[in-house]
């Protein structure tokens, strides 16, 4: 090496040391180390870290599509109808994931974590109460009039759909979140 690798190296031995250590209870299961190992995850792993917004973006917009083609194949045989794809309803959701969900989720929680650094059970459960309790109103505020002005209800729509979903919506978001979390 160069004088530039010995710095860069160091950067790394610190900032690796700084890193806080997970503790592992049991040993991790053979199947989730081989794909762990694999060139995908690899690949994935290293653009997380080099572009992390634009990676973010790209994941969830592509989990957004085959999240709502589910869904709307579960709509059609509640319904007993023939499945038909709504292209304009799977791509106004795309643009709210890439455009704002995963950005905001960019932002925001960076800095929950500068909040409490720590990582116990203790201080996992204070972020996860501070992102329902502001965090999730806000957001699934903005996610229902998104929806309800993409799909040009107005003004009026707008506001009929956030005050008689975000109760409920922000109900199961705390029910579902705060355990996934922990």
């Amino acid at each position: 090496g160069t004088a530039f690798s010995t710095v860069d190296d160091r950067r790394t031995q610190r900032a690796a040391a700084a890193r806080p250590r997970c503790r592992r209870s049991r040993p991790m299961h053979p199947f989730v180390r081989a794909v762990l190992r694999t060139r995908f995850v690899s690949a994935y792993v290293k653009a997380l870290e080099t572009r992390p917004l634009p990676t973010k973006c790209t994941t969830s917009g592509t989990l957004m599509v085959l999240s709502d083609g589910i869904r709307q194949k579960l709509e059609a045989d509640d319904r007993r109808a023939p499945f038909r794809y709504d292209v304009a309803r799977a791509a106004r959701l795309t643009a709210f994931a890439i455009c704002f969900h995963s950005p905001y989720l960019h932002a925001i929680h960076p800095w929950y974590e500068r909040l409490w650094v720590r990582y116990k059970v203790r201080h996992t459960a204070v972020k996860v109460a501070v992102d329902q309790a502001f965090g999730a109103p806000i957001f699934s505020a903005i996610f229902l009039g998104y929806t309800a002005a993409a799909e040009g209800l107005g003004w009026q729509g707008i506001q009929a759909r956030v005050s008689q979903q975000l109760p409920l919506l922000w109900r199961d978001s705390v029910c579902f979140w705060s355990i996934a979390h922990c």
